[in-house]
C-alpha cells in the first residue's frame, strides 16, 4: 500500500490531485466536520458520505471515494470515527 503513497505511511495532502487541495481543506474538511456533528454517535462514516461530499464540493463523479485511496484516506485521518468499507 506504501507504494501508491510513494512510500508514505498515511496519506498526505500532497498526495491529492494539484486542483484539488485548496477546495479539500477550505471545503470538503469543513463539510466534513459538519456531516460528524449531524450523525448519531455510533454511525459509521461510509463512503456514500465522503462520496456526496466530494460530488457537492467537485462536481458530481468527478473525483471518487474509493476505500484506500487518497480522498478516503485523507477524511479518515481527519475524522474521529472508525469507516467502514460503505
Amino acid at each position: 500500500m506504501k507504494d501508491i503513497r510513494s512510500g508514505d505511511e498515511k496519506w498526505q495532502e500532497k498526495h491529492l490531485p494539484a486542483d484539488a487541495k485548496t477546495l479539500f481543506k477550505d471545503q470538503v474538511i469543513p463539510r466534513l466536520r459538519q456531516l460528524l456533528g449531524a450523525l448519531d454517535p455510533w454511525a459509521n462514516l461510509t463512503l456514500d458520505h465522503v462520496q456526496k461530499i466530494l460530488d457537492s464540493v467537485f462536481g458530481i463523479d468527478k473525483y471518487k471515494a474509493v476505500k484506500n485511496e487518497v480522498f478516503f484516506g485523507l477524511v479518515r485521518h481527519n475524522s474521529p470515527y472508525s469507516t467502514s468499507s460503505n
